[in-house]
């Protein structure tokens, strides 16, 4: 395991020593950017919500990705909340979910099938932590800076399949895993050898070997002396991970004290009292680097070694130190260790009343411990519904706003349509002004130009009698394309005064003139010809269809062209 997942799991006592400071304010909190996730770990034992808003913030801040906050979540909630159930359903639903396989940082893949197999071992789920181990180790292969975690990982397998009686097995993998740590003495070397030789001292008292258990703590003392008093990385390890000199140095003796415990488990097994006694007085100089667990692990070698004044002090001590009502896990094993000592004493009674509580206590606390982690599991399911209705109403808002953008810039497009039509619409009629205008003056100065000549304008009594006369000799008007456009320039003039002066010396308009000509073109042809067609009357008087004969022929004679033929015949 690297440096970083160590520093976050395996390292509480020396992260307490880190969470003194005073706590930012939540303005400091929204600006994310100030915070990454080394801060929000140092708030994980003394505040683990406040660490969670701060894992938050830097994912904001985009300091860390969105696996690396779960992951980061994960650890919090295991070592902060203590719900190592929490932890692990965090944990699959990151590496079950699709963006795992995109996922491209090997060491954050390592760390957290690490993590997975740390919480398995908590939860005494043996099978999975061999399998998270195995998969995080295969993960290792070809990364040089990753052999520390490689070794870290093999000694799991090892430790975890020896305490499932495969011993000879995984006390193999233990020692070699140890055996590849090396002798380095710089700290990430230094804290995976001694973790190393803790899982492999205690497999070696497992299978009797207490004097090979024996000599393997005696190395690990041996290491972390050395790291405290000569080593330049101590005071490098305190800079680069912020702590204070106590907390490190508590990390080191606290360490170093669960080594003195495996050496007097060693002396209860070879029976050498003496020797299990000079470490305890050892042991007692350290009494602030104590862990409850320590002690009640203690407790059996120390009543093998009939050490019972020492056992009923660290007992009191373990009862001022957790509590008399403490519902908690430590609680069972402490009873359970009173248990061992009274049934020594040759007191079955009290050994078997301390095993009747034992019982009681451990229900009540899997009881507790379940309606926790599934308030855990509830607040956890909450929180990502809460994420995802969070991003879908924004998508929500985010399609709204676009088509409202949508429909304005297509009804300014429209408004913008709707002006540029009117202002062509306008120049197209101030352009017809313009021309008419222009050809009115054109006329004008031409009219000018013959005046100025000698020109004598014609009247229009002269110029109506040209018409007659163009319409009486070139009868134009049995051309169906003719019109007063034609007629104008028959007669050198324009369109408008020709109107005008047909319309002043007839009193009709331009169409009923014409029209009265072709009739009377159909009359006189009917006189000579009455046997004539219709179609061929169309033709001779210049219509363009049936309709348009008849209609002209009985606006203007008020009968049919056959009743009008009938009644000129009857006449005659």
């Amino acid at each position: 395991m690297s440096l970083r997942s160590l520093a976050f799991i395996v390292f509480p006592v020396l992260l307490l020593g880190a969470c003194q400071s005073s706590r930012p304010s939540n303005p400091e909190i929204e600006q994310g950017r100030h915070y990454d996730e080394a801060l929000a770990m140092s708030y994980m034992l003394t505040d683990p919500r406040y660490s969670m808003e701060l894992i938050d913030s830097a994912y904001w801040a985009k300091n860390i990705n969105d696996e690396e906050r779960q992951y980061l979540k994960a650890i919090v909630m295991y070592n902060g909340f203590s719900r190592p159930d929490s932890s692990l359903l965090m944990c699959r639903h990151l590496v079950e979910s699709t963006h795992w396989e995109k996922v491209e940082d090997t060491v954050l893949m390592v760390n957290v099938y690490s993590l997975m197999a740390t919480v398995a071992g908590t939860l005494n789920r043996h099978a999975d932590v061999i399998h998270y181990a195995q998969v995080a180790s295969e993960l290792t292969y070809g990364h040089p800076n990753l052999r520390l975690d490689e070794s870290d990982l093999l000694s799991r397998v090892g430790r975890t399949m020896a305490f499932l009686g495969q011993k000879e097995e995984g006390l193999q993998l233990i020692t070699r895993a140890y055996e590849e740590v090396g002798n380095s003495k710089s700290w990430p070397t230094l804290m995976t050898s001694v973790n190393i030789g803790r899982k492999l001292a205690d497999t070696q008292i497992e299978m009797n070997q207490s004097e090979d258990a024996l000599q393997t703590f005696r190395v690990l003392v041996e290491k972390l002396d050395y790291f405290r008093t000569h080593s330049q990385e101590f005071a490098d390890l305190q800079a680069s991970m912020q702590q204070s000199d106590e907390a490190v140095e508590a990390y080191v003796n606290y360490m170093r004290v669960r080594c003195y415990a495996g050496m007097i488990r060693c002396f209860a097994s070879l029976e050498v009292p003496d020797s299990a006694l000079y470490w305890m007085e050892v042991m007692d100089n350290y009494k602030e680097s104590y862990d409850p667990l320590i002690l009640i692990n203690l407790i059996p070698s120390l009543v093998e070694l009939h050490f019972d004044d020492i056992v009923l002090e660290d007992v009191d001590e373990l009862f001022n130190t957790l509590g008399a009502d403490t519902l908690n896990l430590e609680y069972v094993h402490l009873l359970e260790a009173m248990s061992e000592l009274e049934r020594h004493r040759n007191n079955w009674k009290a050994a078997s009343n301390c095993l009747v509580r034992a019982s009681a206590v451990r229900d009540s606390v899997v009881q507790e411990s379940f309606r926790s982690q599934l308030t855990d599991q509830l607040t956890i399911y909450q929180l990502h519904d809460e994420r995802t209705n969070r991003i879908e109403a924004e998508r929500k808002n985010r399609q709204l706003f676009y088509v409202i953008a949508s429909l304005v810039i297509l009804l300014l497009l429209s408004a913008a349509l709707v002006i540029i039509m009117m202002i062509a619409n306008r120049l197209k009629a101030l352009k017809r002004v313009h021309n008419d205008t222009k050809s009115e003056l054109n006329e004008a100065k031409l009219k000018i130009e013959k005046l100025s000549k000698g020109y004598v304008p014609e009247t229009p009594e002269q110029l109506y009698q040209r018409i007659m006369n163009v319409m009486e000799a070139k009868h134009p008007y049995t051309n169906q394309d003719f019109d007063i456009v034609l007629l104008a320039s028959m007669v050198n003039s324009n369109r408008t005064y020709v109107s005008k002066v047909i319309n002043k010396q007839t009193g009709m308009n331009f169409r009923t003139w014409l029209a009265k000509y072709r009739i009377n073109m159909v009359q006189n042809y009917l006189k000579e010809n009455p046997e004539a067609s219709l179609d061929e009357l169309c033709i001779i008087a210049g219509y363009a269809s049936r309709s348009s004969l008849f209609r002209h022929f009985k606006s203007i004679t008020g009968d049919t062209p056959i009743s009008w033929l009938s009644s000129q015949e009857e006449e005659t």
